[in-house]
């Protein structure tokens, strides 16, 4: 997204910066909102990612960064899938959107199979469904 320092942005803008461009910094604001930061929140992932069954599932910071102690398993991601297409299906709409202007910076969403890097994207589009999830729950 290029989020500048200090800039107000709404989650849902975050949100869309997050599925749509994998926007490191939307992640990184995000978990600074919910939590006090990446580790914090990591440590908010980790709890709803045990409470939705991802057992196989260990987050260290809320952008996919490569870390050896960040994993997860295909049949974790299932799980986590099917949980935001039943409960999240505004945000899985996001996941469609082919591009996403922000701040003037028009960015495209490329699909996991281009993607070079795709550990980002997973673990980038993982965060944002987690950090739904602290919202809902945070909310009730």
């Amino acid at each position: 997204m290029f989020l500048e320092p200090n800039t107000k942005v709404t989650i849902k803008e975050l949100m869309k910066g997050l599925i749509i461009q994998s926007g490191n910094d939307a992640s990184v604001a995000i978990s600074q909102h919910i939590a006090t930061g990446e580790k914090s929140f990591s440590d908010i992932m980790n709890y709803y990612a045990k409470i939705l069954g991802m057992f196989n599932t260990n987050f260290v910071n809320s952008t996919g960064i490569p870390n050896i102690y960040h994993y997860t398993t295909a049949r974790d991601l299932a799980i986590l899938s099917k949980y935001v297409i039943k409960d999240f299906p505004i945000s899985y709409n996001l996941y469609s959107k082919k591009s996403y202007t922000f701040n003037k910076i028009k960015q495209i969403n490329i699909p996991i199979f281009e993607y070079t890097y795709q550990n980002y994207r997973i673990w980038g589009a993982t965060a944002a469904i987690i950090s739904s999830l602290c919202s809902k729950i945070r909310d009730e």
